[in-house]
């Protein structure tokens, strides 16, 4: 699409959905294919070059690509409706508080480290458990370690894997849940962790990328910089009774809804057909 917006004679601006030169950078390939996180660099520099404009997603995302581009624009991504509607049943306390992390599985997300992360909180006698959402891939290392590590866990009884939700399923399960983790080694924006927050789940997350931007001045949001460090976290959370956070719904909806995003697209709009 970038590709199309830069050759097409038209004003025009792009958006990133994943800094590729970054991820090159850092040597996080797709797929095991270093091929590929070269071949997508260089075209995503190249076509940054070429348009009128770049719609940065976050302070992190514009400061990778304002070197490379004609002139950017800082705004956020939209979360979807379903994630706005009023949380019409809160979930029961319980006895086994309910963790989320939600993401396709990937060296980059690092779901094998929180899911180690929480077998060592059960070993420490925390109760709770951990459900995994998005899609599996066994095809590589990484997957295939997830999934032996996964098993013990099942077998012990505080985590699992739910596979890929449909929106109506997923904001269902969040506000059957009280917690969410997202602790990604890199992350451009991290839609997932607003629509969580706009549940009024507790979040615990990475303290890097788009994520500091999503998480500032949220009530209740936590970021750390190590897995040590969220394992405390999550630890003294769940002693303390392991709350929801509801006040954070109101906030995140103020700054993400699609009605707010949409009206700053329009006077981007307008300023590039002046240009």
């Amino acid at each position: 699409c970038g590709m199309c917006a830069a050759h097409s004679g038209l004003p025009n601006v792009i958006t990133i959905h994943g800094n590729m030169a970054e991820l090159n950078r850092l040597g996080i390939n797709f797929a095991n294919e270093r091929i590929y996180g070269f071949l997508a660099s260089k075209l995503e520099s190249h076509a940054l070059g070429k348009c009128a404009g770049v719609l940065c997603n976050s302070d992190y995302t514009e400061s990778l690509v304002a070197p490379r581009a004609q002139r950017t624009w800082r705004i956020p991504n939209a979360i979807r409706g379903g994630f706005l509607r009023d949380v019409t049943q809160v979930p029961p306390s319980s006895d086994v508080p309910l963790l989320l992390n939600v993401g396709q599985l990937g060296v980059r997300k690092r779901q094998l480290e929180v899911l180690k992360m929480a077998g060592e909180l059960h070993r420490l006698g925390c109760r709770f458990h951990l459900i995994f959402v998005g899609a599996l891939d066994q095809g590589h290392d990484y997957g295939r370690s997830f999934v032996q590590e996964l098993k013990r866990a099942q077998s012990m009884g505080y985590a699992s894997h739910a596979g890929f939700l449909d929106l109506e399923a997923l904001v269902s399960l969040m506000d059957q849940a009280q917690g969410f983790i997202h602790f990604p080694s890199e992350e451009a924006f991290g839609l997932v962790v607003a629509e969580a927050m706009a549940r009024g789940l507790k979040f615990f997350g990475a303290d890097l990328g788009g994520i500091k931007e999503i998480a500032s001045g949220i009530p209740g949001a936590e970021l750390h910089t190590t897995i040590e460090s969220l394992q405390a976290g999550v630890f003294q959370w769940l002693a303390a009774g392991a709350g929801r956070v509801p006040e954070a719904a109101a906030t995140v909806t103020s700054r993400y809804s699609p009605q707010s995003v949409a009206a700053r697209h329009i006077d981007i709009y307008r300023e590039v057909l002046k240009m």
